[in-house]
């Protein structure tokens, strides 16, 4: 009897720790959510740019472009990627997303408050973060959409 006790507690052991092995991602941090990135198979099926800009001027900025700056990554982020800013760090939802950057007080000086908006290229849903800073590659990493005139 007690060496079934005994070798149930192992094995349930055993169990526990191989469930919280890490998977070998190179996350800096996450929010434990995954997606599959985006294959060449899978590119025919996923939001282009021009649609993920249609969710976010409908439903997150409401069609109100006056007062307000947007810029798009050029490229799909993957996953829980780091996007740097001054004196922050940025992390991205654990989805392949485009990333939009929305300048909330444009011509301001920095800190001033921005968005950054996460469209998930699978199936159009979104996040949106506060934030106070820009990322330190916008003018090489991202595109211009909308802006006030001076």
């Amino acid at each position: 009897m007690k060496k079934n006790v005994l070798w149930f507690c192992v094995v349930l052991m055993l169990a526990f720790g191989m469930s919280s092995c890490s998977s070998g991602d190179d996350r800096v941090m996450g929010t434990g959510q995954t997606s599959p990135d985006v294959s060449d198979n899978n590119k025919d099926k996923v939001l282009t740019q021009d649609q993920a800009w249609q969710i976010v001027k409908e439903k997150i900025l409401h069609n109100e472009l006056d007062d307000i700056s947007v810029y798009v990554s050029k490229e799909f982020v993957k996953p829980n990627t780091t996007i740097q800013a001054n004196y922050h760090t940025y992390l991205s939802p654990g989805y392949t997303s485009w990333v939009f950057f929305i300048d909330d007080v444009p011509f301001g000086n920095w800190s001033h408050p921005c968005r950054y908006a996460y469209v998930n290229v699978e199936n159009g849903k979104y996040d949106v973060f506060d934030g106070t800073w820009p990322p330190s590659s916008l003018e090489k990493d991202f595109k211009l959409l909308v802006q006030p005139p001076l």
